[in-house]
């Protein structure tokens, strides 16, 4: 299997400007593929083909931040002909703490409230930007800003900037509003736990808006009670509200893959699982970045890599809720600690 990352890292290393500019820069591509992979001259022309339709896409992307560099200016002080400071330090886009140079530290300190007053723009993105678009050699560094889409790209991975007060507390990952099949998994489950909780002295009733391990838990756990009646198969034939509550509770298990003998604590936990990997897939993407730049120091920079692979059960329950439709996580207990 081809990293293409890998081969995209190594070409653009190869690069003077750190991005193709010219027709020529994308025969170092193919001496790249030539040397890196087995592909064969069909297979190589077509990537190369590709990627001069991707860079066209990412110079348009480029040219935005403009924005970003009169915005460093200005929050700078810096006349327009003035260049912008370079960064002191090197600074890998790897998971774990970054530990600043004094002199960019206090740069990033005074960019971090920078937003261009755009409703999309959050504090710390033009500051990050600045951070690897400005080392030597620059890290190139894309303004993504829009729906659905990353803040950055940084040197060809996606980074997502947040700035809350701790690297180590629940960390809002966005409302999971437009993922419908999930929601409509969720309301199932707790359509159903409403429904037994007529026959039980529990009357809570749960919400899809706010909930978390114990909730799914215990719906998964009526659930199952259900699905195990001796006599289900009478009751479907003789009242069509049986029959479409297990109709659904199959559905249910069939979009979770969920395998006979599965434990409650299990399906809650690919339910959770299954709203960070949506929301993930979108943005910054699996093995993308989170960056958060902490509010009350905004110097104080973690960055979590995602790697859905690499969640576990025990994890998830106790680390991610939904609050108010949106999918809250503590990233440090998730992806940190690196």
């Amino acid at each position: 299997m081809i990293d293409m990352h890998k081969i995209l890292n190594e070409w653009t290393y190869r690069l003077d400007s750190g991005y193709p500019k010219t027709d020529s820069d994308y025969e170092v591509l193919r001496d790249v593929l030539v040397e890196k992979t087995d592909l064969n001259k069909s297979a190589i022309s077509n990537i190369v083909n590709r990627s001069k339709g991707l860079t066209e896409q990412k110079q348009q992307l480029n040219e935005r931040s403009t924005d970003y560099d009169n915005a460093i200016r200005s929050r700078l002080g810096l006349e327009e002909e003035e260049p912008i400071p370079k960064v002191d330090g090197d600074y890998p886009l790897n998971a774990g703490q970054l530990s600043l140079t004094p002199t960019d530290a206090e740069i990033v300190r005074k960019l971090w409230p920078e937003t261009l007053n755009s409703s999309i723009i959050g504090k710390g993105e033009v500051s990050l930007y600045w951070l690897y678009q400005y080392q030597n050699p620059s890290k190139e560094t894309i303004d993504m800003r829009g729906d659905d889409q990353p803040d950055l790209n940084i040197a060809g991975s996606n980074a997502e900037v947040k700035s809350y007060g701790s690297h180590k507390k629940r960390i809002g990952l966005g409302r999971f509003s437009k993922f419908k099949d999930s929601r409509r998994i969720v309301s199932i489950l707790f359509g159903i736990q409403t429904l037994t909780n007529l026959f039980t002295e529990d009357k809570k009733v749960y919400s899809d808006m706010d909930f978390g391990a114990k909730e799914l838990i215990a719906s998964f756990t009526s659930l199952q009670a259900l699905d195990i009646l001796e006599n289900k198969q009478q009751l479907i034939q003789q009242f069509p509200l049986f029959k479409t509550m297990y109709d659904q509770i199959n559905e249910l298990k069939s979009n979770l893959n969920l395998e006979e003998g599965y434990t409650p604590t299990q399906g809650a936990a690919t339910v959770l699982k299954r709203l960070l990997t949506e929301k993930f897939a979108v943005k910054p993407g699996n093995h993308g970045y989170i960056v958060n730049l902490l509010d009350k120091d905004p110097a104080n920079i973690y960055t979590f890599e995602v790697d859905l692979e690499a969640l576990e059960d025990e994890q998830v329950l106790k680390h991610v809720v939904i609050s108010g439709a949106a999918i809250k996580a503590n990233y440090w207990e998730l992806f940190g600690k690196g």
